[in-house]
């Protein structure tokens, strides 16, 4: 199991550096409060059979990835429903 979270902090400071060699937003980590494994800007998520269910994105120039202005976005190949 892994735990993915984006780094507003790490977005701010990319913002304030315009964007120039950015810093990677995405965050994976083994349990909720452990270092960081790894840190990207594209993070797949794997299914049960070893397929990419899921792709966590972050913007690596600064523009929105979604029309509504959001900088980090989830592409499904499945249905999304609330918890």
């Amino acid at each position: 199991m892994s735990w993915i979270s984006v780094c507003k902090n790490v977005i701010m400071s990319n913002n304030k550096k315009n964007w120039i060699d950015p810093d990677p937003a995405i965050r994976i980590s083994k349990t909720k409060s452990a270092p960081a494994t790894e840190r990207a800007n594209e993070v797949n998520i794997i299914g049960d059979h070893g397929e990419v269910v899921a792709t966590i994105y972050s913007s690596t120039d600064g523009n929105p990835i979604l029309k509504c202005g959001a900088k980090v976005a989830i592409w499904t190949k499945h249905e999304a429903r609330s918890a």
